[in-house]
């Protein structure tokens, strides 16, 4: 499982292996559920079915980032190897 933040080109500007992503702080996620909650697992993030959170990846600074390279998108790879994108720009 990956997290990857890359430019409008491609190139990866900030990269979340499974080791970053299973050492997130519980403060990091903000779970919309009592229940069906993200966590960390032994090999990234964890969820069950339904579940819906914000989670806030520790980075070098994405608004300076996004400022020097534009527009971005963030990638999450899942175990399985299926993607997900999304915008994502400067607050």
């Amino acid at each position: 499982m990956t997290a990857a933040l890359k430019s409008h080109d491609g190139n990866v500007l900030e990269l979340w292996d499974g080791a970053a992503l299973s050492h997130l702080p519980a403060s990091a996620i903000n779970n919309e559920f009592a229940y069906n909650r993200f966590a960390p697992g032994p090999f990234g993030l964890r969820a069950q079915m339904g579940a819906k959170a914000t989670i806030t990846l520790p980075a070098i600074s994405a608004a300076a980032i996004i400022g020097i390279h534009g527009p971005a998108k963030l990638e999450l790879r899942t175990v399985n190897g299926n993607a997900f994108n999304v915008a994502v720009s400067a607050e």
